[in-house]
């Protein structure tokens, strides 16, 4: 036997680690397969190995005695894998095109489970053996071999294989020990363990995922097995390829493609154009699975179709990129244009749908939502774990471009054959075409998928009677949704070649996205298609012979035509379409009238079919609402109206009339009704002349009558004479039911013979006597028509010579001779002398006759009808001026006679006749009471001589004629009748300037008018005049010159009501005063009827009419102030109309609902201040009427609330919401008494809203750097942590946890620690301090060595902090340092070089030594220089040497002894103090004399540490080495976690400080300072804050805030640190101090470190002295001691003045009273802010102040 040993070529275990982090257990099985593949083996056997194996105890070998895993392929190394296998990364796979592997990392993976892989192949067995703990313990090398053949040293471990290795051995076996809890815990590589439970999970997980070996090229078996305690063998699963030679024959062809390096092959394929193999096959498994659960073996069989293989892509597309890859270097990557689909079958190689995969050649666990397996040799990152889809660079692109374009011109190419093979009619065909999913080249692979299968014959098609697959290339292919509807597919099959099954949206999308478009058949697209199509067709045409196919069969055509109307919802859009199917089977254009009706009656019609729609059609239709107008529904008024329309083709017969006649009587009342117009048309009354006329009952159209049945015979020649129409004799049975409707036909009656005759114009008829009486009696039957009469008729009918007199004389009414009904009166014999003469009239007494000449106004003769019949009559109608004249004289002069022989009623005739002339015009009668007396004066406005009666010249005459008027009713005061007269005048001429003088007439004499009572009748009538609209209020009613006084208001109430009324002239002066009279112009307003006092409603109305108005105008916010001010006057009970929801209140130029208005400023988008309207007057009415509107005071707290929680939430808001937000948490933040919600809407760091119990306080600024962190957290924003504390938010930096994760502490030496150790280092340190003058001679001390130099360090390569909070992870962080109970953890560099640029850095950075001292330092530690040779390398620098000499011997400490104590302290530069001050503490701090705190207070940029857990506390603080000693910290830092403050005293100010030094110190303070204002943005309470810089030197701080209004908002003061701020702390000045405490939260502290780098950090502290209550003091306060009477011996007098501390703050008292108490005594005191504290004990340590 030969052995030999092999070491990795590279730094093992650290390597190791990094490549396996990123594999679990469960894909080594995965790597072994892809080994397995690459090397060509057929199968993978896996055993689990069970047994013991106790002969290698106590061996080198035990390591491998018990529970294995084996992984054996049937193939062997080859040298190369050999030389590979010893290689953790193998890129020399990059030039195996018959491989797949890039990184050399498969074998690599055995390192998750076993720290001691191995294997046998070819003579050969290896063992790796990386951490020298079994057979490489003893040995150089980590890896040993042996060359087998008859080896007896590693015999019994050749045995653990399980098979017989010997020379005849072909295949390969993977050995590993598995890792068990014992020995994890021991391993430096991983603490992985890999049980048995781990290999049933990847036999279930493997029976499940058969699919996973589909795309290998060689593999076609797996079995997994078990190997139990007993050495019983028990096959678990085995997998293997059904129709292995068929595939190994398709993929021999491909591997021949792959006979030279990668470039070289695409180089070939580009030399020729030949296609490269492709294969389509069904790859057939059979699985045999042992059932754990029923100890049985099932079999299973699965079949997939595969597209397989190689594509060049579009002009060689994809070899040309590939080229591009192979070509990347140095880190070379492994393409070729290898592509592959599959899915699976069942039985009847129908698709099933599974989860898919990504694959290359093995399954990547990369998610996929496609229905297909898709494989492609894909770029990919180093752990398979994505598919390279970003990234910048060149190389980075190409890799891109390649995804994109093997997916798009590979991937989707074949995803389409693969689909054109499996052809099938299914619904599911679809399904597996390629869709939208979340891959982020998905566009790629869709839009090459159905560019690929748009050039193949990829859809099933229908047309006329044929079915085939075609291409949407070659035609213009339809899609029917409704496809379940078979008879609408027949149909629209004959005109197009329709999609079987319909494609899915996503499929038509994506067509269309490609220039394709599948045209989808929808009501719309067929209508249009009819419409084009029926323009060459001459309809009507039959359904038999039409050539639209689709409407040539009944069953079609009903279908198609309840399609056309969107499924029967909407007949109206077929109009104009050849969708009328008729009853005699026709087909016309929808557009002509046609019943709609199932039972047509074709009688009426006279059998025209085509007038009526197909029944069937008919009844087809279920919904009626919007059928096409042209389709009328059988009613009367439709029926009737086609009749009308095709009356030229109809036949008037006696059978056909009574059918129409029928048609009428049998409808009901609504029919009736609609249909009145058009029967009222018809022309089908026959008459006696043998004319038809209109069947319409209008007697002025001279419309047929239907006689009386007596007068048939005898006397229609009498009707015929008058001119009447008569129905024929033989017809009026078939008319007589139309008499029950009025207007149809007209029957002989009295009535209706009356209205015959009042229409002619010719009585000539009423001579003939026979004619006469025949007339007289027919319209004397019933004489009540007389009362219809109008008065036109009335005085036709008075025209009608028929009245016959007992001379036989005929008369009509209107005759001259005076005629009357016969009396026993004899009239006096003047009358004939008056008038002429008179008749009596021939008739019965009590005959309707009789009566009707007493309606139509004959008399019966007597002395008081002569007075009213004759006198009065003549009086009234004569024109003979004089003998009228001379009648009323003879009344006047017979006055007292005739009074006392009329009757009363004759009186009150005389009083009420209109036979009084005018003075005026003596043609014009009046009655008496009408007129005045003839003596009366009057305003011209009255003065008309109308109501002025004529004189007599006669004084005796004159005087009767007055009493005769007196006793008439003639007046002689203002009549009441003749203002209401001129008001109707001045109605009637709508004169406005009469109506102004009579109203100012009436006003002046105003108590005459009321005495008449008249006001009350002027109210009534619209003459007052009205002012002209020219304000911007206008009323409700329009304008007109003259209205009611009730519609009317006085100016003075236009702004309060002008919206609703208009006003009165402002021509017309109303109120009066004299020395009789006193009355206002309201008040007499109000008597006039004129509206004084607006109705609330007509108020409110008015104010919404000015609401309306534009709230620019200046005159709309005069308005509104007085009706605010009205409102304040009268609504003083609180009852209004109006909301405070209703917008009422006008500011800035709107109208504002009152909830949104206050008397307070708000700062709140949409709620204002009444500020602007009532200015300071908050007393006056116009306060008071916003007060009635809703106005307060100012917003409650629930309403801020409301406010709060109506902005939305958890969505982002824009910039009002956010002012909103913060303003609303701002006020509801400062509230302390009414929060008594558990929860509330908080501003978030992303400025959205959420409840406060979803967030937390992120004060801690690790956090929000970390990228592995909790990112389900949601934070408050910073300026509520207030109000969130309130709510009960927790805060990270108060409630979080930290531990160490994970760290590896480095195994390398380091001689950079030995180096810091050297008293000959530690001299050349202090040598050049003293040179740069960083110290004096006398400060050379241990003090300074241990500020400058490190100690206690742990190098280590891995350092991550795990942060939690709330028993929930938070953050890990990867740190740079770590304090762990007092020990310093530091990051390990790569290279030495760069650690000692790091220690280099950090010494001279601690004294802000040179840039030339940095390299100096750097060449000491790099060249590792001993003392002599330091010493002469800083004399050869010209450094000036230490004043003395000191006797060094580097095994020796110059200054440390075991029990120094170290501490550094950073320099702070404070440009807001003197700079002489900043120099002495420079001075001062670098001597040790003042002493360093312990760390600071938690705050936004630092990780604070937490008692909970002080085993594992520390921070980042320094990027290369924190120097703090943790033995400081433990010795400061109290059970009760007060927080300690160090005080230290400064000396007196050095004044041989060098300029220089002044200089830089001043300008690294100001680098801080402007570094703050350069970074305000992040550092701003408010975004709409500023900063501004102090005046020079100012002592209390250095930068202000200020607000919007100009207001400090806080006072900063900045200290800055060139480094990082390290445990010697940042101190303040007296005077700092002195301010602190005075402006209290006002007062921040800004700590500025490492100004001098790129990694610049701000802390920000609120007053961090308020939060100091513990004080550390340093023995630089020896120098304050001072001797004083013992404390124990002190008592307090009265007066005596203290310094105390109360609540944190030191304050000034002065003892009031004091009492003894045993040994304490008890004192009242009185702070210097005049607050009392009683009954204090006094405490000895305070300090008494003198005077």
């Amino acid at each position: 036997m030969a052995s030999f040993e092999i070491d990795y070529e590279e730094d093992l275990i650290p390597r190791i680690r990094d490549l396996i982090d990123g594999y679990d257990k469960d894909s080594i099985l995965k790597e072994y397969l892809q080994n397995a593949d690459d090397s060509g083996a057929t199968e993978l056997i896996v055993t689990f190995d069970k047994q013991q194996y106790p002969k290698l105890n106590y061996t080198d070998f035990e390591v491998a005695n018990s529970n294995a895993l084996l992984l054996q392929n049937n193939s062997q190394f080859k040298e190369k894998d050999f030389n590979s296998i010893v290689k953790i990364s193998a890129q020399g796979k990059t030039k195996e095109a018959d491989s797949t592997g890039r990184f050399g990392q498969g074998f690599s993976s055995s390192f998750s489970i076993s720290d001691h892989p191995s294997f046998v192949s070819n003579s050969r067995a290896y063992w790796f053996d990386v951490q020298r703990t079994a057979v490489s313990k003893e040995r150089k090398k980590s890896i040993q071999g042996w060359n087998y053949t008859n080896s007896q040293e590693i015999k019994e471990w050749l045995a653990t294989f399980n098979v017989v290795i010997d020379k005849d051995f072909k295949g390969t076996i993977f050995r590993l020990p598995l890792r068990n809890e014992i020995t994890s815990k021991e391993s430096q590589i991983s603490n992985e363990i890999f049980v048995f439970s781990d290999f049933l999970k990847w036999i279930d997980e493997w029976k499940n995922n058969v699919d996973n070996l589909l795309f290998l090229r060689h593999v076609h078996r797996l079995i997994l097995q078990e190997i139990n305690e007993d050495g019983k063998k028990i096959i678990h699963l085995d997998i293997k390829t059904k129709n292995k030679d068929e595939l190994e024959k398709y993929n021999n062809i491909i591997q021949k493609e792959f006979d030279c390096n990668p470039i070289e092959i695409c180089e070939k394929w580009e030399s020729y154009d030949n296609e490269l193999p492709l294969f389509i096959y069904k790859h057939n498994f059979e699985i045999q699975y042992f059932d754990r659960n029923e100890t049985q073996y099932s079999n299973e069989k699965k079949k997939f179709a595969v597209i397989n293989g190689l594509i060049r892509g579009n002009n060689n597309l994809l070899i040309k990129q590939a080229k591009k890859v192979l070509n990347i270097c140095p880190n070379p990557r492994k393409v070729l244009p290898w592509i592959g689909v599959a899915v699976e079958l069942d039985d009847e190689n129908q698709f099933i749908k599974n989860e898919s995969k990504f694959f290359t050649f093995l399954p990547l666990p990369i998610k996929s939502n496609y229905p297909v397996h898709i494989h492609g040799w894909f770029d990919l990152n180093p752990k398979r774990t994505e598919i390279t889809s970003s990234g910048s660079g060149d190389d980075k692109e190409t890799l891109v471009h390649w995804n994109e374009l093997l997916l798009e011109e590979g991937v989707s190419k074949a995803w389409a054959l693969l689909i054109d093979y499996l052809k099938i009619e299914q619904n599911n065909h679809y399904d597996f075409w390629a869709k939208e999913t979340e891959f982020t080249l998905n566009d790629k692979l869709v839009k090459g998928f159905y560019k690929h299968i748009s050039e193949l014959k990829c859809f099933y098609t229908a047309f006329k009677e044929k079915k085939e697959w075609l291409s949407p290339k070659e035609i213009d292919l339809h899609y029917f949704k409704d496809e379940k509807n078979e008879i609408l597919l027949n149909a629209f099959e004959k005109h197009f070649s329709i999609i079987l099954p319909k494609p899915q949206k996503c499929i038509i999308d994506n067509f269309e996205n490609i220039g394709i478009e599948l045209t989808e058949i929808t009501s719309d697209y067929i209508r249009n298609y009819l419409n084009k199509e029926s323009n060459t067709i001459e309809f009507p045409v039959s359904i038999d012979e039409i050539h639209i196919s689709m409407l040539s069969k009944k069953e079609w055509f009903l279908k198609i035509l309840k399609y056309c109307a969107d499924d029967g919802e909407d007949y109206s859009l077929l109009n104009e379409l050849p969708l009328e199917l008729t009853l005699n089977r026709s087909i016309y254009k929808i557009g002509s009238d046609t019943l709609f009706d199932t039972n047509p009656n074709l009688a009426l019609f006279q059998d025209m079919k085509y007038l009526f729609l197909d029944t069937e059609l008919v009844d087809s239709i279920k919904k009626y609402d919007n059928l096409p107008d042209s389709w009328l529904q059988p009613t009367l008024k439709n029926q009737l109206s086609l009749l009308y329309e095709y009356w030229k083709h109809l036949t008037l017969s006696k059978e056909w009339i009574k059918e129409v006649v029928d048609l009428i009587v049998n409808s009901n009342v609504k029919e009736y009704d609609e249909a009145e117009d058009e029967i009222k048309k018809l022309q089908i009354v026959y008459q006696e002349n043998d004319e038809y006329r209109r069947l319409q009952s209008d007697i002025k159209i001279y419309s047929p009558y239907i006689p009386r049945n007596e007068d048939i015979e005898n006397n229609l020649v009498y009707l015929e004479e008058i001119g009447m129409n008569i129905v024929h004799r033989d017809y009026i049975e078939i008319y007589e039911p139309l008499l029950k409707y009025d207007g149809l036909i007209t029957e002989l009656t009295s009535e209706t013979l009356i209205q015959h005759l009042l229409l002619l114009n010719s009585f000539e008829f009423f001579k003939q006597k026979e004619t006469r009486e025949y007339l007289i009696d027919i319209f004397t039957e019933n004489i009540s028509w007389f009362e219809n009469l109008s008065s036109y008729e009335k005085s036709t009918l008075n025209s009608m010579p028929f009245i016959e007199t007992v001379t036989d004389n005929i008369y009509n009414k209107n005759t001259d001779t005076k005629l009357f009904l016969p009396t026993n009166f004899t009239p006096p014999k003047h009358i004939k002398s008056l008038e002429g003469e008179y008749e009596i009239v021939s008739v019965e007494v009590n005959s309707n006759l009789y009566e009707l000449y007493r309606k139509m106004g004959f008399t019966e003769q007597n002395i008081d009808s002569y007075i009213k019949e004759i006198i009065i009559p003549f009086l009234k109608n004569s024109d003979d001026a004089y003998d009228k004249k001379e009648t009323l004289k003879w009344l006047a002069i017979e006055w007292i006679k005739i009074k006392e022989a009329i009757e009363d009623n004759t009186f009150t005739s005389l009083k009420n006749a209109n036979i009084i002339p005018s003075f005026l015009n003596i043609e014009n009668l009046y009655k008496a009471s009408e007129l005045y007396i003839p003596t009366i004066k009057l305003p011209n406005i009255l003065n008309d001589n109308k109501y002025k009666p004529i004189c007599f010249e006669d004084d005796k005459t004159q005087e009767d004629w007055v009493v005769f008027l007196k006793d008439l009713g003639a007046s002689s005061l203002i009549l009441g009748q003749h203002i209401e007269d001129r008001i109707k005048q001045i109605i009637e001429e709508n004169s406005k300037n009469d109506a102004i003088t009579l109203l100012n007439y009436i006003a002046n004499n105003f108590e005459i008018f009321e005495q008449m009572n008249i006001l009350d009748t002027l109210a009534k009538y619209a003459w007052y005049p009205v002012e002209e609209v020219n304000d911007l209020l206008k009323p409700k009613f329009d304008y007109s010159e003259l209205k009611r006084a009730d519609e009317l208001i006085l100016d003075d109430d236009l702004k309060i009501a002008g919206g609703y009324y208009h006003i009165l002239d402002r021509s017309v002066r109303l109120g009066k005063k004299d020395e009789n009279n006193n009355i206002s112009e309201r008040e007499m307003a109000t008597k006039l009827g004129i509206i004084t006092n607006i109705p609330n409603e007509s108020f409110f109305e008015s104010f919404r009419e000015l609401i309306k108005l534009s709230p620019i105008n200046g005159q709309v916010v005069n308005y509104t102030k007085e009706i605010y001010k009205y409102i304040g006057r009268r609504f003083k009970d609180g009852i209004i109309d109006f909301n405070i929801e209703e917008k009422t209140i006008l500011i800035n130029n709107q109208w504002i609902a009152p909830k949104y208005v206050y008397q307070i400023e708000i700062h709140l988008t949409d709620i204002y201040s009444w500020s602007s309207l009532i200015g300071d007057d908050k007393e006056s009415n116009l306060a008071k009427g916003l007060i009635q509107l809703g106005v307060q005071e100012k917003p409650t707290f629930d309403f801020l609330i409301e406010l709060l929680k109506r902005l939305p939430q958890e969505q982002n808001l824009n910039a009002n919401q956010l002012k909103d937000a913060k303003a609303l948490l701002i006020e509801i933040q400062k509230e302390d008494e009414n929060l008594i919600y558990d929860q509330l809407p908080i501003l978030t760091g992303d400025n959205q809203l959420s409840l406060s119990s979803k967030l937390y306080i992120n004060d801690l600024p690790a956090y929000k750097k970390a990228t592995d962190k909790n990112q389900n957290l949601e934070f408050c924003q910073n300026q509520f942590e207030k109000l969130a504390k309130r709510l009960g938010v927790k805060s990270l930096s108060g409630n979080y946890t930290s531990r160490i994760f994970d760290y590896e502490e480095s195994e390398s030496s380091h001689e950079i620690i030995n180096i810091l150790k050297n008293d000959s280092f530690k001299e050349a340190v202090l040598r050049l301090l003293y040179h740069e003058k960083k110290i004096k001679e006398d400060e050379i001390n241990e003090s300074i060595i241990h500020e400058v130099l490190p100690s206690n360090l742990t190098f280590v390569s891995k350092l991550v902090i795990e942060y939690s909070i709330e028993n929930n992870f938070l953050f890990k962080s990867d740190e740079t340092t770590y304090e762990d109970e007092g020990k310093l953890y530091i990051l390990e560099q790569n290279n030495e070089d760069d650690m000692i640029e790091i220690i280099a850095k950090y010494i001279c950075d601690t004294k802000n030594l040179s840039r030339d001292v940095f390299g100096w330092i750097e060449r000491i530690l790099r060249n590792k220089m001993n003392r002599e040779e330091i010493h002469n390398f800083l004399n050869n620098k010209k450094v000036i040497d230490l004043p003395q000499e000191f006797d060094i011997d580097d095994e020796v400490p110059l200054f440390l002894t075991p029990n120094t104590k170290q501490f550094n302290e950073e320099i702070v530069y404070d440009t807001s103090i003197r700079q002489e001050e900043n120099h002495e503490r420079l001075n001062m701090e670098s001597k040790g004399e003042i002493a360093p705190p312990i760390k600071p207070k938690t705050t936004s940029e630092n990780v604070g540490t937490n008692n909970n857990e002080k085993k594992n506390r520390g921070s980042s603080t320094y990027p290369y080495l924190n120097k703090s000693s943790s033995n400081i910290n433990k010795r400061i830092i109290s059970s009760n976690d007060r927080k300690p403050v160090y005080i230290g005293k400064e000396k007196e100010v050095d004044e041989e400080q060098s300029k220089g030094e002044k200089e830089s110190a001043k300008e690294i303070g100001d680098r801080g300072e402007d570094y703050i204002l350069a970074h305000k943005e992040t550092l701003l309470l408010s975004k709409d804050n500023d900063f501004q810089k102090a005046q020079v030197n100012n002592k209390g701080f250095d930068i202000y805030e200020k607000d919007t209004n100009g207001q400090i908002i806080r006072y900063i003061e900045v200290k800055t640190l060139t480094g990082q701020w390290g445990q010697g702390g940042v101190g303040i000045t007296e005077h700092q101090l002195e301010f602190a405490q005075k402006e209290k939260d006002k007062w921040w502290l800004f700590v500025v470190e490492n100004i001098n780098t790129d990694n610049t950090k701000v802390y920000q502290f609120k007053n961090p002295i308020l939060e100091a209550n513990r004080f550390m003091f340093d023995n630089s306060w020896k120098q304050l001691a001072y001797q004083s009477n013992s404390v124990e011996n002190r008592e307090p007098k009265i007066n005596d003045m203290y310094e105390i501390e109360i609540e944190g703050i030191m304050t000034k008292c002065v003892v009031t009273t004091v009492k003894q108490r045993g040994v304490f005594f008890q004192v009242d005191l009185i702070l210097e802010n005049e607050k009392v504290i009683n009954k204090k004990k006094f405490d000895k340590s305070w300090r008494k102040i003198d005077g």
